[in-house]
This record gives structure tokens, C-alpha cells and sequence, in this order.
């Protein structure tokens, strides 16, 4: 509409946009979508580390391609899947971790195209924008949970107990010097128990 020697003004004021409050719902959803997404790929981070610990100390002869440390998510995926079972169950929570990867990659490279922003700035196309990023936030912290629960039972092989975690977690509180509720307070940046941060929370 402006031209080349417009395009800088015109970014710029989209950029203005996505600040002001038509669109703090929005910036909302999209940013609690792609930590989720972040949080999982780091859940299967640890737990392919917890995997190949446990395969060293049980002296189970296991390859993976490469560091969990520094592998990409797709590779982590598919070391992930090479110490399951080749179950319909294992196949389908495999298939859903890469299409939660690819939608990633949607996310960051093709969300705000200029034929998808022209979409999710329309009244109808917005709605139907946040109402799909929160089934997809819901989606993936599913995923997120699975994959936990099967990390923690590789982390108790290698002696990275429950008991273990509580003590470091104490640790971490007597290090701060808080007590228990003092802690939560600390790692959510309210008080859960204040009726004044409570209604902040509803509202």
C-alpha cells in the first residue's frame, strides 16, 4: 500500500499494534502456546538424558545419534522413539510429538505471514485464533505431562528419586531463605493465597 519506502512505517505500526489491548488476549495464548511447546521439547530433552543414563548404568548396549544435550528436537524425537515399544500406543504419541514440533516451526515462521496476519486480525478470524491456540496449549501440556511421567520413572532408575528432588527443592528454599509458602511465592510472583492476587487471577 505504501510502497518499498513505506514497507519500515507500515511494520512498524503493526508493531505498535500487537502492543495495544485489542490484542492482549492474543499475545496471551500465543505466548503461553509457545512456552508449552518450548517446555516440551526440553521434557524430552531430559528424559532421552535419563534414558541414555540408565541404559549406561544398566550396561544396556543402546545407541543414540546423539548428546541429548545438544540434539534438535526432531532428533530427540526420534531417540525418544527408539527406546519405546513399536505398540499402536507408542507409534501414536510418537506421531503426535512431531506434529506438535511441526506446528512449532508454523508458529514461528509462517503465524504472522502476511495472508495468515490478514486473518487473525479480522474480528471472526481472531476469535477462532485464540480459541485454537488454547486447544493447542491444552494439547501439548497433555503431551508435556506423558512425557514427564515416563522421565521420571527412567530418573528413579538412576537414583534421581522423588525423595532426592524434595531435598534439593529444600535446599533450594533454605539457600532463599523462605519457608514453603514464602517459595511459592517466590517461583509464581504472587501470593496463590492472597484473596487480592486471587481476584487479579480471575479478572
Amino acid at each position: 500500500m505504501l510502497g518499498d519506502e513505506g514497507a519500515p512505517f507500515r511494520d512498524a505500526s503493526l508493531c505498535l499494534l500487537y502492543g495495544t489491548p485489542w490484542f492482549s488476549e492474543f499475545r496471551e495464548h500465543f505466548g503461553y502456546l509457545v512456552l508449552v511447546l518450548q517446555e516440551l521439547e526440553q521434557e524430552i530433552k531430559s528424559t532421552v538424558g535419563y534414558m541414555k543414563q540408565a541404559c549406561e548404568k544398566n550396561q544396556i548396549p543402546e545407541y543414540f545419534e546423539q548428546d541429548p544435550k545438544d540434539a534438535p528436537f526432531e532428533v530427540l524425537i526420534r531417540m525418544f522413539s527408539s527406546q519405546l515399544d513399536q505398540s499402536a500406543g507408542s507409534c501414536d504419541l510418537i506421531n503426535k510429538l512431531h506434529e506438535a514440533r511441526k506446528y512449532r516451526n508454523r508458529l514461528a515462521h509462517c503465524f504472522l505471514d502476511a495472508k495468515a496476519l490478514e486473518y487473525h486480525i479480522s474480528a471472526g478470524g481472531r476469535k477462532k485464533t485464540i480459541d485454537n491456540l488454547k486447544r493447542r496449549t491444552e494439547y501439548v501440556i497433555a503431551l508435556v505431562m506423558v512425557i514427564h511421567r515416563i522421565g521420571r520413572a527412567y530418573a528413579t532408575d538412576i537414583g534421581l528419586t522423588d525423595e532426592v528432588i524434595h531435598r534439593a527443592s529444600a535446599f533450594n528454599r533454605e539457600q532463599l531463605g523462605l519457608d514453603d509458602d514464602g517459595y511459592m511465592e517466590y517461583v509464581l510472583g504472587c501470593d496463590p493465597f492472597s484473596p487480592d492476587d486471587a481476584q487479579v487471577s480471575k479478572d
